[in-house]
């Protein structure tokens, strides 16, 4: 954590008499992703403390985090502190890596409420490993990256590598290193040459030492102290030049089918010449990590509409050979041709992949992204890495504007926002809801104001909050949304670093709008059309009815019912086979409904009362 910024604020606060309003990008004090996985797995304090397997690591061991399961993998590592994710690094030797920072397995901050505000944060265990002293050149590497697109750790801050002594039950430190304003990965081998470290029950960690902001300064404290960690490899028979692993690796997922969003609405895409909107050729990233030049053989892109599971186009892109530790685009050459059977929603996946005719990882010899269409547009992943706002003397009344075109014109009815939180809710205060026309490039003149009593949030994974709209808004071609603060307070907003939309993000303070000087998605979705239309007769026939809302929609975990009246009413849920898969009674006029245990798909929530016509709408789960 920066606590000379803290420092610097302080002094320029002494010596001038306000701090004018600015761009503000600010640390996370949860890590959603976490978050999600600690509350499906149920994991026990007991289970997070390093607690050895029963199975006992023969070598080499090897972890390149290409399976992003948020968590280590078990079978290598004991603890969970570390978060596995393809989002924080810059540009990584591979792709996935292992993060170490200031949040715990549970996603929240470590050290809130300590007394001392530096101390030991995540651990990174490895599981026993079977090392005999006739082992010779036994090593250990690995590569470190400090910050990525996290928070900078500084020079007081580090990280430490620790061996375990099976016969003493002591771990020694064998190196370390400090904070340091570098981005690039750097290479480490350790040599395990001991005695006393060659034993069966030889362990190794990772450790970080991190500094927080003092909890009486709520805004200021947040996730600090970024350490990435890739290629842990573990063998005999190395030397102290074997730094880098032998692979060929993809360092990056591939991105979305569209040319300037992640998502657009489904219903806005189908009928349109779909070719301007999509990209005309796809590529990845592929690094070669041998000394010597390799082939990879038959690589190609595939397209899944995983509605159905089914492959709707392979373009294979034949044979490649690539210099050694070349970094190489792999392209396809051509676009994909969406094609689906569904009228409202869509979801593919685009794949990469390549074979070798070597003894290589093949974890990270695919890369691949999830594309979604349902009813709304997004710029950003869906990750937050960093919160952005205005704050500082003059923000009241600052405003914020992010600029879409809509490929179709529509009523927007909603938006997602995925506020972040700020410790002790610092930041939960009330702002206006904005949408303006467009005036040559910047916002024009407003077209639609909603007072919103504060941020909401979110504890998920996808962690926006929907707010709908009093109003159905027809909107075409260029508008922008965003918000009016009505205080000082900072309304912090998710922002994806991995996705820049900088260009499109504006701001006012004082009467004048700015482009933003920061890089980034901010995590804004407007949602459009009509509730989703029905593909079943007897449901369809009854869609049109309108007496109660329902949102998010999609939705996640949960979905909440909102009626005019408190009447008692039954609800029923059923999947596209008209199974039911929910029934319950009622008696409010809102409620909240869990549906963490649905697969993803489209369900019909239909409402019955006394005297009164049956209702029926459409939603979708997506995770």
């Amino acid at each position: 954590m920066n606590k000379k910024i803290g420092a610097s604020v302080i002094l320029l606060l002494v010596f001038t008499q306000f701090v004018l309003a600015q761009e503000k990008i600010s640390s996370l004090i949860t890590n959603n992703a976490l978050a999600e996985a600690w509350k499906k797995e149920s994991i026990s304090p007991k289970n997070l403390k390093g607690i050895k397997g029963d199975k006992i690591l023969d070598l080499p061991f090897f972890d390149d985090f290409a399976i992003l399961s948020v968590y280590p993998n078990p079978n290598l590592w004991q603890d969970k502190y570390a978060y596995i994710n393809s989002t924080l690094a810059i540009a990584p030797p591979s792709i996935g890596v292992a993060t170490l920072d200031a949040i715990n397995a549970k996603g929240e901050i470590h050290g809130v409420g300590r007394s001392n505000s530096y101390f030991s944060s995540d651990t990174l265990t490895s599981q026993p490993i079977n090392l005999d002293n006739s082992f010779q050149n036994v090593y250990l590497s690995f590569a470190y990256q400090p910050q990525g697109l996290g928070d900078n750790p500084e020079y007081e801050d580090s990280l430490i590598v620790e061996f375990y002594l099976p016969d003493e039950n002591i771990w020694q430190v064998q190196w370390s290193v400090t904070g340091s304003e570098t981005k690039d990965f750097k290479w480490v081998i350790l040599p395990v040459d001991k005695p006393e470290f060659l034993k069966q029950g030889f362990q190794f960690r990772f450790r970080n030492f991190v500094s927080l902001s003092p909890s009486n300064r709520p805004s200021f404290v947040g996730n600090v102290d970024f350490w990435n960690i890739d290629y842990v490899y573990l063998n005999k028979n190395r030397h102290s030049a074997d730094t880098i692993p032998d692979d060929l690796a993809f360092t990056e997922p591939i991105q979305s089918l569209l040319r300037d969003y992640e998502s657009v609405p489904w219903k806005h895409l189908r009928n349109q010449d779909i070719k301007k909107y999509l990209r005309t050729n796809f590529s990845a990233e592929l690094r070669n990590n041998y000394n010597a030049s390799k082939s990879i053989n038959n690589y190609g892109f595939y397209l899944t509409d995983l509605r159905n599971n089914s492959v709707i186009q392979h373009i294979p892109a034949g044979n490649a050979s690539i210099a050694p530790f070349e970094q190489r685009m792999l392209e396809s050459g051509q676009a994909f041709k969406l094609k689906t059977n569904t009228d409202d929603s869509a979801k593919f996946e685009i794949k990469v992949n390549f074979v070798t005719d070597i003894s290589d990882p093949i974890d990270n010899n695919t890369s691949s992204y999830i594309q979604k269409f349902y009813n709304y547009y997004a710029y950003d992943d869906g990750s937050a890495e960093v919160g952005y706002g205005l704050s500082g003397e003059g923000s009241k009344y600052a405003r914020l504007a992010y600029r879409f075109d809509v490929i179709k014109e529509d009523s927007i009815r909603g938006v997602y926002m995925y506020f972040t939180q700020t410790l002790n809710n610092a930041s939960k205060k009330g702002f206006n809801l904005k949408i303006w026309n467009d005036n040559n490039g910047q916002p024009g003149d407003e077209i639609y104001q909603q007072f919103i009593s504060s941020p909401k949030y979110n504890d998920f994974i996808n962690s926006y909050y929907y707010f709908p709209l009093e109003k159905d808004t027809l909107l075409s071609g260029t508008f922008y949304i965003g918000w009016e603060q009505l205080s000082e307070d900072l309304l912090n907003i998710g922002m994806d670093r991995n996705r820049n939309q900088q260009k499109r993000i504006f701001f006012n303070i004082n009467g004048n709008w700015e482009n933003s000087s920061i890089e980034g998605a901010l995590m804004i979705r407007p949602v459009f059309g009509n509730t989703l239309d029905a593909s079943y007769t007897k449901i369809h026939k009854e869609l049109e009815q309108h007496d109660f809302s329902v949102y998010p929609n999609p939705a996640n975990r949960q979905i909440v019912l909102k009626f005019d009246t408190n009447q008692k009413r039954n609800v029923s849920i059923f999947n596209l086979s008209g199974k039911c898969v929910f029934a319950s009674e009622y008696q409010a006029s809102s409620f909240r409904i869990e549906t963490s245990q649905f697969p993803e798909g489209m369900y019909f929530v239909r409402v019955e009362a006394r005297n009164t016509q049956t209702k029926v709408k459409k939603i979708v789960i997506f995770r």
